[in-house]
């Protein structure tokens, strides 16, 4: 019987210490991404994500049990994709969305604005992330950390995160920048060559691996169009570009490769000719999340190689 009590004792204290965890730090006032002052009474308990991003950065710091409705297009982890939908991004049912009964609603930038202020003026508090860059997907892992209350696993991911980071810098730093292998975001399977541009988030982890992004002359923070052309004029050592569903990394490699050596120019890219092909995830690549950091250390372990050749 004293077993039992004692049991339970310890059960409740454990119990009361996530509790009281969870509350520290409430109530909390953060200013977001629209320059909105983001104030919420206590941890949230009722989340709805309008954002894939944002569902990876709540699972990441441990608020899933929190989150009662995403996105269609929220896929990972894979339990994600099972939890109630309010829509796709630019079709996000208001409705749906309120009838949750959320006490918290996280979204970024590219939320259309028209729901954001929706949201906000039936009184439910918005909170709306925009990392552009590898750092900024660390802050906004603290700030998502802040928000539900759990910033001790959120500190410890960002921490474990920067750990990572300090290691492919390492990796990096004994290659001069003007020695980076250069990196094309593209493949001979595309109709049109859509590609990022400098200061980007597909451009910081180019740079963070060792790379140079060779699209360098479009507007900071825009895509662009890159004509088969102006590719080989670039002659990148590198294609880097997104995995594909129900292809296998290695066949989509060499379809790519087989493409590239059939087409007079293609095949003249050092890219091409050398076989230095890299794919993933296309959301690792475009999906500010905590998946960044696989995306990096991928791309600096095939850079790395060229350099050390």
């Amino acid at each position: 019987m004293r077993l039992v009590v004692l049991a339970f004792t310890m059960f409740s204290f454990l119990s009361c210490s996530a509790v009281e965890a969870q509350t520290m730090g409430f109530p909390l006032t953060l200013t977001d991404a629209h320059r909105q002052n983001v104030t919420l009474s206590r941890a949230p308990e009722r989340i709805v994500s309008i954002m894939p991003s944002c569902t990876e950065l709540l699972y990441a710091v441990g608020a899933e049990a929190a989150i009662v409705g995403v996105t269609d297009y929220c896929d990972y982890p894979a339990e994600a994709a099972s939890k109630p939908k309010v829509g796709d991004l630019n079709t996000l049912s208001l409705e749906r969305i309120v009838s949750m009964k959320p006490d918290l609603i996280v979204g970024t930038k590219d939320n259309p604005s028209e729901i954001v202020e929706g949201l906000r003026a039936l009184g439910i508090p918005v909170y709306i992330d925009d990392p552009q860059t590898v750092d900024q997907v660390i802050r906004s892992i603290c700030l998502f950390g802040k928000l539900t209350g759990r910033s001790a696993r959120a500190d410890s991911t960002a921490a474990e995160m920067e750990r990572r980071l300090r290691a492919i810098a390492a990796t990096v730093s004994v290659i001069p920048p003007n020695r980076y292998p250069s990196v094309f975001v593209g493949s001979p399977l595309n109709t049109e060559h859509w590609t990022p541009g400098p200061g980007t988030f597909t451009t910081d982890i180019i740079v963070r691996a060792g790379g140079r992004n060779v699209a360098d002359d479009f507007k900071v923070r825009t895509w662009g169009v890159y004509t088969l052309e102006q590719i080989i004029a670039k002659n990148p050592d590198v294609l880097l570009t997104s995995e594909e569903k129900n292809i296998t990394a290695e066949t989509l490699k060499k379809r790519i490769l087989e493409k590239g050596r059939a087409v007079s120019g293609w095949k003249n890219v050092k890219a091409i000719r050398n076989g230095r092909v890299v794919t993933m995830p296309g959301e690792w690549l475009l999906r500010p999340g905590p998946r960044v950091i696989h995306a990096i250390e991928t791309l600096t372990a095939v850079l790395r190689d060229i350099k050390d050749r």
